[in-house]
This record gives C-alpha cells, structure tokens and sequence, in this order.
C-alpha cells in the first residue's frame, strides 16, 4: 500500500534571514561513482565505505533551540546520537542521504497531529545557495522533507512549502525515495535508520496548478555550493521537545559542497593521506 504523504507548511523553530550558518565553515557531500549508489532501503550496509571524514556526527551538532542548553557538540550520547552522511552522482542527477539515530525513547503518537510533536527527521535543500530573506514569495526555492516514522494512518513523510502545492512530490516518485529501519525497541532504546534520494529542484511556482509543470531541475556538478539543513527532533514524551539538534546553530542551512571522486570511495588506491587532506583544504 502506498505511503500517504501529508504537506504541511509547519516551521518548528524559527531563524533568521542568513545566509548560512556556522559562518566559515562548510560539509563535503560524497560522489558516488556509477554503478555504486545506494540502494534507498533504509539500511546503511552500502554507506559502510565511505569515509569517516563525511560523517557529521553529534560532536558538530548544534542544539539551536537550547532545549538541551548545550554547546555544540554537547548533547548526552546516552539519550541521543546522531550520524549524517550526504552523497551524490553526476549520471543519475540524485543527491543521496543517510542519517542514524540512538534514541533512548523513541515517540510517534500524533493522532492526526502535526508530525512535530513527534521524532522526526527533517533535511532542507537549498540548490541555488540564496539566502532565507532573499526568498521569492511566488517561487519556491527551498524544499523541506520531513520524515515521523512508523507511520501512523499511513501518513509518515511530510513536506513544505504548502499543502495544494507539491503532491506529486511523494516517495516513490521520480523526485524522492524514502527507506527506513529500525534496530532494538520500536518505541523504547532503539537505532532508527533514515535513507533519501531526491531529483535536486532548483525551484517551482507556488501555485498548484503550474508547480509541476513549471518545476526546474538543478543539475549537480562537482564543487556546486549548495545549503543543506540536517535536523532531527527529539520528543520522548508528550508534544515537548526535549532536544533538536541540527548542522546549524539557527537550525537553517548549512554550505555543502559537492566533492569529486574521492579514491578510496572507487577502492582506486593513488592517493595518500597528506594528498586526500589537501585535496579537501582548497
């Protein structure tokens, strides 16, 4: 049975207009050479050779709400840790995602709610790396997708812009591709995986009847900047947050950059350490 995917157009913490934050500092996106992409399944099996130095893991999380009053990288490991990975193909046009979460409580139990009051993953693509306050309020050119699972009433992926919108913006499209899994106690101590693969959309009208029509494709090239938001919320009970953690001290977007064919990726060993180190300083 097909997912129902609900679109809201719910920001769960609010930010300023920059352009990205941390100032100065930027993420490595992986490239997958063809052949070699990850089967979107929910499982991480085919992300276990990529490089440690793509991981942005809890030490480079920021808690912006200050739920947890917690200086970057201080969130209790015991209660939530957290792993990304981001990757992309030239041939296939996809940007790829991995995130692993420990929860000591995992929550979903909105009934008919907003997916907030739930756990829950949310990434933000920004392509065309333009700044919140310089948004176009006729074209979207920020996507957020949203993920509460298990599902509850068939619902589990959420997305804004506004509902009416972007329906044909389902798993299972040729625009995204959801998987997911879960080790230990569905609702208790667990280790949820989330995988996505989207079509990067440079943008599209905000109006139901010419959005898909007139929705324009950002073609990947390797060192695009682009911004990525990586959040996940944390609610072990009720609709509070307890934590909400996120690349981005405002919990906004964060530069990304699109990297070349790394060697040890394509297992083609011509490099060394000192030449992988450089190759990520320019």
């Amino acid at each position: 049975m097909k997912m129902l995917m609900v679109l809201v157009g719910v920001v769960c913490l609010a930010g300023s207009g920059f352009a990205h934050e941390p100032a100065g500092e930027q993420y490595y996106v992986v490239q997958f050479p063809d052949g070699g992409t990850p089967t979107i399944d929910g499982k991480s099996d085919d992300w276990a050779h990529i490089p440690d130095e793509y991981t942005i893991g809890m030490d480079k999380l920021f808690d912006p709400g200050q739920m947890q009053e917690a200086e970057r990288g201080g969130g209790d490991l015991s209660d939530m840790n957290i792993n990304h990975v981001v990757g992309w193909n030239d041939n296939n046009n996809k940007l790829y995602f991995v995130t692993t979460v420990f929860d000591n409580v995992h929550n979903t139990d909105r009934e008919g709610g907003c997916f907030c009051v739930d756990d829950a993953l949310e990434i933000e693509v920004n392509m065309d790396h333009s700044a919140h306050a310089d948004e176009n309020v006729d074209v979207a050119n920020r996507i957020a997708y949203k993920f509460a699972v298990p599902p509850i009433d068939g619902a589990y992926a959420f997305s804004r812009p506004i509902a009416g919108v972007t329906e044909w913006l389902f798993p299972g499209s040729e625009w995204m591709d959801f998987g997911w899994s879960f080790t230990g106690d569905e609702f208790g101590e667990s280790t949820y995986t989330y995988e996505m693969s989207i079509t990067p959309i440079e943008s599209f009208p905000l109006d139901e009847a010419s959005a898909l029509d007139g929705t324009i494709v950002w073609d990947l090239e390797e060192d695009d900047l682009i911004h990525l938001a990586l959040n996940v919320g944390d609610i072990d009970e009720g609709d509070t947050y307890w934590g909400f953690w996120s690349t981005s001290p405002t919990s906004w977007t964060t530069d990304f950059v699109l990297d070349r064919l790394d060697d040890r990726v394509t297992a083609v060993e011509t490099g060394t350490w000192a030449r992988i180190k450089a190759h990520h300083s320019k």
